[in-house]
């Protein structure tokens, strides 16, 4: 069925690509082959289409071909009247020609966009037509290169992961190109590493790993385009001697002769060298390649270079994706860690099973390292050279790096202790860590990358480099948590929480820490008395605790006081909050917050709620139960976060409940949560005066969790005595 279409939106990357691909391809064919929106716009159509079809030069639309049996209206889907699916099946249709007379058509089309609805339709004339004049080979050749393409871009534009991408990209190439192999190395730092072959690449020898710098990949990234090259023979001396450093390219496009490092050297006579680029960096190489030396095409190269502008969109947002998900491994495996390290001793078994799941997390063996004090060496047990002392004392090797906060040394084939462990069998990829002195003891080792392991990323290194906070931070032990504790305390003396007199309103609050003996929390109130009989209510959860959590909280507080008497909006109070917090504190800290502006005056209470749990407002009498639902995000985790204020009407006797969220998380021996409902249940069955309220809820808490709360309650309730 039509319905109405939204006029076409700007193009995504994926879908200028896709355009791209197409126009650089679409005059090789020799089939009839144009495109189309689903409002049946004509964006692109070749010689072959423009000779034989009826397509006017101003505003073509799909329907000056195959005109609808009605009546339809700008921006209208057009795809329900044209006389062939959109599957790909072969239909037979007849139409008028550009010249008039009629023309038979096998026709096929089929949707080939993402982010917009586009089609690519191809057909055929089946009564003879004359066709523009072409070689037949040429012709042939054209369309299986088309064929090719199309596969390319149909069979990878809603591909899911970049396995598959790849695995269909390079059989498409292959067959397309009738070349021996296709394969695809993704790009690392200074290197290229394998991610795919065709399947005639399956039974050659490729490197799995190579250095960028003096490989076609240097070429390549700075020619910025496909590269045609071939491998030239080897000498007779060359031939003669075993290891053969260098081998020989001559390049097309320049009729340069380069060298290159026999490492990074394929085994294709002739190749095209194809860069998948992103910006100006090259994220992946394609190699096309063929055993026994070939002419390579130039139209050939300019069709690769088609493809693989179109790839470079699909490829980096894979990537972008794979980074991502591999952040969120690291980081979950960092907090795990730090737990485990934080309680085991110091070169426990416990201690080292928690690095070698460290270890795993990395893909690399652990391997630790112990240190001859009269030698001033080390040796470790690895993997296939079995104990071996190491070429250089710890401190050559760190060059003094370690000192008192420890060190991480990232090992590649280029430095010494790599080379040395490439020279025994061992990976030479990997990452030297050395903590520093641990309860007395140096507790050093490498996490040692496995056979044709790439090198560590810099969030990989970044992740060895916590471990080894984690480890300091556990040797500097009760110190650093007194330590902690007393600037807390000192905050907290700055930060009291206090509810001032305001005439008219009667507060209450209450405050009961987890443990007895926990550091400064993150909970915080405050009530501000204001001018015209107006008060600014404030209650806030930071995250974390301690040190960080209280000087948030103590800045937080200061600042909303200045807010309040600058007579702001509660959502603009909190906007700019958001904007402080983001300067101020570290990234991983952000805060729940409610603040509310009472007007006794107008009996009116406006609010804004900031992911915090729903203040409850208690009608007078006790019978009715309000909650202030109006809620925005949290405070302090992303910039463009939006705040909105949420607006009571207030009645003499109502009395408005705040509460943090270990109020309702608060769990039962059995597990379940005292929730939302715990608390309604408790304050409808509440017949005490205001001042036992929250007295009796905590007591109702105590209860529910057999003395044993897991996270800190903080409670503030306000009874509005004298409204209007």
């Amino acid at each position: 069925m039509s319905h109405d279409l939204a006029r076409p939106r700007r193009l995504s990357p994926v879908d200028a690509a896709v355009d791209a691909a197409l126009g650089s391809f679409m005059g090789l064919t020799s089939d009839v082959l144009l495109t189309f929106t689903r409002t049946g716009e004509i964006t692109m159509a070749n010689d072959v289409a423009r000779e034989l079809l009826p397509i006017p030069s101003a505003d073509p639309s799909i329907l000056d071909v195959f005109p609808a049996g009605r009546e339809l209206g700008a921006y209208q889907d057009v795809t329900d009247d044209l006389p062939f699916g959109l599957d790909g099946q072969v239909a037979h249709v007849t139409c008028a020609g550009a010249d008039g007379r009629t023309l038979d058509l096998d026709v096929r089309a089929r949707r080939i966009s993402v982010n917009r609805d586009l089609f690519v339709m191809a057909a055929t004339p089946v009564d003879g037509r004359r066709l523009p004049s072409r070689e037949l080979s040429e012709l042939v050749s054209a369309n299986k290169r088309l064929s090719g393409t199309l596969d390319v871009i149909l069979g990878t534009i809603e591909a899911q992961d970049i396995m598959g991408l790849c695995d269909r990209v390079l059989s498409s190439l292959e067959d397309m190109l009738d070349a021996d192999a296709a394969v695809m190395y993704l790009a690392e730092r200074r290197s290229m590493r394998l991610a795919a072959g065709s399947a005639g690449a399956d039974e050659q020898a490729l490197p799995a790993v190579f250095a960028t710098q003096g490989s076609v990949a240097e070429l390549v990234s700075a020619h910025g385009r496909t590269v045609r090259y071939h491998l030239q023979p080897l000498g007779k001396r060359e031939l003669r001697e075993h290891d053969v450093a260098e081998r020989t390219l001559s390049i097309d496009e320049t009729g340069a002769l380069l060298s290159v490092s026999s490492e990074s050297v394929l085994p294709y006579s002739s190749a095209f060298a194809v860069p998948i680029i992103f910006g100006d960096q090259v994220i992946a190489l394609i190699f096309v390649g063929w055993g026994a030396s070939r002419a390579l095409d130039s139209a050939d190269a300019r069709l690769l270079d088609a493809v693989a502008q179109y790839l470079s969109t699909q490829i980096m947002g894979m990537l972008s994706a794979m980074r991502s998900k591999r952040e969120t491994e690291l980081r979950q495996a960092s907090t795990r860690l730090r737990d485990e390290l934080a309680a085991s001793e110091p070169g426990s078994d416990a201690w080292w099973d928690a690095l070698r799941e460290a270890a795993e997390v990395l893909s690399c063996d652990l391997v630790p390292l112990v240190e001859d004090e009269g030698a001033r060496t080390a040796r470790g047990d690895f993997p296939h050279a079995g104990t071996c002392e190491l070429p250089l004392s710890l401190d050559e090797l760190e060059r003094g790096r370690a000192g008192s906060q420890g060190t991480v040394v990232e090992v590649t084939p280029h430095t010494d202790l790599g080379g040395w462990l490439a020279s025994t069998g061992e990976s030479g990829v990997g990452v030297l860590v050395d903590p520093g002195l641990v309860g007395g003891r140096r507790l050093a080792w490498l996490f040692l990358g496995r056979e044709g392991a790439p090198m560590l990323t810099p969030r990989e290194l970044s992740f060895c480099r916590g471990i080894v906070d984690a480890i300091r931070t556990q040797e500097r032990g009760e110190q650093l948590r007194t330590h902690d504790r007393r600037i807390s305390q000192a905050l907290q003396q700055g930060m009291r929480n206090q509810l001032q007199h305001v005439e008219g309103i009667c507060a209450h609050d209450v405050y009961s820490s987890a443990t007895r003996d926990a550091f400064v929390g993150g909970d915080f109130y405050d009530l501000i008395r204001l001018p015209d009989r107006r008060a600014c209510v404030v209650m806030g959860d930071v995250s974390g605790k301690g040190v960080q959590a209280a000087a948030t909280s103590a800045a937080v507080k200061c600042a909303l006081g200045a807010y309040a008497w600058q007579g702001l909006g509660p959502a603009h109070m909190v906007g700019m909050l958001n904007q402080f917090l983001l300067g101020f504190s570290r990234l991983e800290t952000f805060a729940t917050l409610f603040v509310g502006i009472v007007d006794l005056g107008q009996g009116r209470l406006t609010y804004c709620s900031a992911g915090h749990p729903p203040a409850l407002l208690m009608r007078a009498g006790g019978s009715v139960l309000e909650a202030l639902n109006v809620q925005s995000g949290v405070v302090g985790a992303f910039e463009d976060m939006a705040y909105r204020d949420g607006e009571v009407e207030l009645m003499e006797g109502d009395t408005l409940l705040l509460y943090t969220d270990g109020t309702t998380e608060a769990r039962a021996k059995d597990g379940s949560f005292f929730g939302e409902d715990g608390l309604r249940d408790a304050l409808m069955n509440e017949d005490g005066s205001a001042d036992e309220l929250l007295e009796h809820l905590l007591a109702r808490l105590d209860e529910f969790t057999s003395n044993q709360l897991d996270d800190d309650v903080a409670l503030v309730s306000l009874r509005f005595d004298e409204v209007g």
